[in-house]
């Protein structure tokens, strides 16, 4: 779902947690060739509700609330995040977590003028990157740690669940305060407008596309819109879901899912985004 130049991200007011910003940019970012956005921590202490078992469980959920609102060749991408201080050096440190999580060999890279260690692999057929940063102004042996999985098409998207489980469990049991956020995004399902071809749906309001996307099965999480946001070309909106364990605060509010709606300006297809709890991909 890629313009000239990939997505533009319009939703960056709907970014949590600016205090860490800048941690994560040091730690790099995996795919896209860097031109993807910039991981971003979601803000609030970890704790129970971002345990592992609660992430596969809320992944499930996207997928659910995915299926026939997006086109089979949807695109996920999970990530868990999160500070770790040990008594390894960075470069142990990384090589741990990599054995750990079973990717491959430690790069050391120079971002921002910070040495960056990298790994990446495919375990279990899901592409994975890792990436361990010092943190800045913390003492020694103190890192911000962001693994980002990703994966094409709805049976891969389903795939990654079991993913998300173990690798969580890899890193809350190495001791990193584990957060958690994922998104699924693709082209709308134009059946979902009452049988219009591709070309009739493209003339819907993006707002309206929302409202059509809430209807149905979104109504099983006991959905509360809470934020939105507009600016002609992308339509968002976050709620609060009871039924959705990890949350963050945002505007007062505490948010589990975001949606958005974004008009391709080359195709002029529309194209979904489904984050939790808040989206911190393009889009």
């Amino acid at each position: 779902m890629q313009n000239s130049g990939g997505l533009r991200n319009k939703g960056t007011m709907w970014m949590a947690g600016c205090a860490l910003l800048l941690l994560v940019a040091m730690a790099g970012f995996f795919g896209r060739g860097g031109t993807a956005a910039v991981p971003v921590a979601i803000g609030d202490a970890p704790g129970a509700e971002h345990s592992p078992a609660a992430a596969a469980a809320q992944w499930e959920q996207l997928l659910e609330l995915g299926a026939g609102a997006v086109r089979e060749d949807l695109k996920g991408t999970a990530k868990w995040q999160g500070t770790w201080r040990t008594l390894l050096s960075a470069e142990e440190a990384a090589g741990a977590l990599a054995s750990r999580l079973g990717l491959g060999e430690i790069r050391a890279e120079s971002v921002q003028g910070r040495t960056v260690h990298k790994a990446a692999g495919n375990p279990q057929g899901i592409a994975s990157g890792l990436t361990l940063t010092s943190l800045p102004g913390e003492e020694e042996n103190a890192f911000y740690v962001v693994l980002r999985m990703e994966s094409r098409g709805a049976e891969a998207a389903r795939k990654m669940q079991e993913r998300i489980a173990l690798s969580g469990e890899s890193l809350a049991d190495e001791g990193v305060r584990i957060q958690w956020n994922g998104a699924l995004q693709g082209e709308i399902n134009p059946g979902l407008k009452e049988g219009e071809g591709v070309e009739s749906a493209a003339k819907y309001p993006l707002g309206e596309s929302l409202s059509i996307l809430e209807k149905g099965s979104w109504h099983a999480l006991n959905l509360t819109a809470v934020e939105d946001y507009e600016d002609g070309g992308t339509v968002s909106r976050s709620y609060a879901v009871p039924d959705m364990a990890i949350s963050v605060l945002s505007g007062g509010h505490r948010v589990s899912l975001q949606m958005a709606v974004h008009r391709n300006d080359l195709t002029g297809q529309e194209e979904v985004s489904l984050g939790s709890p808040l989206l911190t991909v393009e889009y």
